[in-house]
């Protein structure tokens, strides 16, 4: 079963259209990029996409890749103060020179609908609510349930050492699942990740996840993404991995159209929030 993430977004962006026709304000949507990434570019084009054909009011701020952490730090003080801007992104990775930590402090926690806010972090690794859920997790969460997997006690391997596999291993926890973060140069890797239920990829490397690495039966999402010339592509080798894999998820058509989606409900969230 291949898990088409793009029709259940279809799904939510109608929903959220419909929702949208009654608040009071447009909802208003930032994104800060700083330097010219290319798959940052493409992330920041696609969000900026889908708020348009929603009917937000859709704000890039684009920064040079030299832009000191002060200036990076004005931007999103300045959106946090933005009546029209109800929800911030801050889209990573950055340049080396700026620490995420500390500029993501000055994304006003109400509008932190990317869950980057130290205050959040806390919240969504302390089990604590969240104003809202972190996007990628939560896309990651939905799509698995859309095959009938529940995740409560289900054995769940998060391959990845960078930030999104840590919010994903996070939420996962926060639903009953037994999670495993592991490196993806962990010796035993292929031993834990051939017995879980549910193998979830954050590595951004192509054909990372081969079908010896997961047992017959197993849910796979691939949130990897990887530019090969002009084709985008997954952590997972889809070849062999569906001929083991209950469900899979496609790249592209995976979890990207859903996490934008879910961004844009938060976006929605937070206009609703703060214009009561």
């Amino acid at each position: 079963m291949v898990i088409d993430g793009k029709k259940i977004a279809d799904t939510l962006k109608y929903d959220i259209k419909r929702r949208a026709k009654k608040i009071k304000a447009r909802p208003g949507f930032a994104a800060v990029l700083v330097g010219e990434d290319p798959a940052s570019v493409l992330y920041v084009g696609r969000k900026g996409q889908m708020a348009n054909e929603l009917g937000f009011y859709f704000k890039k701020v684009q920064l040079p890749k030299n832009a000191s952490q002060k200036k990076v730090i004005a931007a999103l003080d300045a959106l946090s103060k933005d009546k029209n801007i109800h929800g911030i992104i801050l889209q990573v990775p950055l340049p080396p020179h700026i620490a995420l930590d500390e500029v993501a402090h000055h994304i006003a926690p109400e509008k932190d609908i990317d869950c980057f806010h130290p205050d959040n972090l806390a919240k969504l690794f302390l089990n604590k609510p969240l104003p809202f859920p972190p996007p990628t997790p939560e896309a990651v969460l939905r799509l698995i349930r859309s095959t009938g997997q529940s995740l409560e006690t289900s054995d769940v391997v998060v391959i990845g050492d960078g930030f999104f596999a840590r919010q994903i291993s996070a939420h996962c926890l926060n639903q009953g699942a037994v999670v495993t973060l592991v490196h993806s140069r962990a010796a035993r890797l292929m031993q834990l990740s051939r017995e879980a239920d549910v193998v979830i990829t954050a590595v951004g490397r192509a054909g990372y996840l081969a079908g010896t690495m997961v047992k017959k039966g197993a849910v796979v999402v691939d949130v990897g993404i990887t530019k090969n010339g002009k084709k985008v592509v997954g952590d997972v080798d889809f070849a062999s991995v569906s001929r083991k894999a209950r469900a899979i998820t496609p790249v592209p058509g995976g979890v990207g159209p859903l996490t934008v989606a879910v961004l844009m409900e938060n976006v929605l969230r937070a206009a609703k929030n703060l214009t009561k």
